[in-house]
């Protein structure tokens, strides 16, 4: 559902369980104001992903409340160039709204327009790190719940229990598949459970309510 050009404000409602928001073709509008609704029932979950953004930073903003109304807890705002063609920020993670309800409201102001943005969602949809697919590719979505494949975690299922085999074939360690995180070898530890052996590591040790500082391990 896009804003509709030449008017000032625009508003629409949601309800099929996905869909896309965006803000029109082309470049949007100057000085324009729209809200869309994404609605379902109470308490379930919505979960939104930004696939382009680009709008003036600063002074363009979208805003996302977890609720319908601008009453409701603010979710995010965004502003600025995120996503456009081929060019990325660091990944943004999903938005989740909780009650059941999403509201989308976009304002621009009088000077300066850019391409916009394009918003996908769903409802009561499994977590993921992208939106095309479910649990990231690395599991099955059973009634809004992941359940990864094997080696894989987190609610998303994008975390590896042993990202790059624990770096076994630099010879620092091993992934133990029983207990499910990386075994470093002598010489080598991971900063915490299920992170890459690595020897490049400073350790920070409390003693006497004194931080001291230990050498990285050779």
């Amino acid at each position: 559902v896009a804003c509709i050009i030449g008017v000032l404000f625009f508003s629409g409602r949601l309800s099929e369980r996905i869909g896309s928001i965006h803000d029109g073709f082309g470049n949007y509008t100057a000085d324009i104001r729209c809200s869309w609704l994404i609605e379902s029932s109470p308490n379930t979950k919505i979960r939104m992903h930004v696939e382009q953004f680009a709008t003036e930073c600063g002074w363009d903003h979208l805003y996302i409340y977890d609720g319908d109304s601008v009453e409701a807890p603010l979710l995010a705002v965004f502003s600025g160039l995120m996503h456009k063609d081929s060019y990325h920020i660091r990944r943004v993670p999903e938005v989740i709204a909780r009650s059941g309800s999403a509201l989308l409201h976009f304002y621009s102001d009088v000077a300066y327009n850019m391409s916009g943005f394009n918003i996908t969602y769903k409802i009561n949809a499994c977590s993921s790190r992208y939106s095309h697919i479910d649990c990231s590719g690395h599991g099955v979505c059973i009634e809004g719940t992941c359940t990864c494949d094997a080696m894989w975690t987190g609610e998303a299922c994008d975390v590896q229990i042993c990202p790059n085999n624990c770096s076994y074939h630099h010879g620092q360690g091993e992934c133990d598949r029983e207990s499910h995180h990386c075994r470093c070898f002598h010489g080598f530890k991971g900063k915490k459970i299920r992170r890459t052996c690595n020897g490049n590591l400073w350790l920070i040790m409390k003693r006497r309510n004194i931080f001291t500082y230990v050498q990285k391990l050779n």
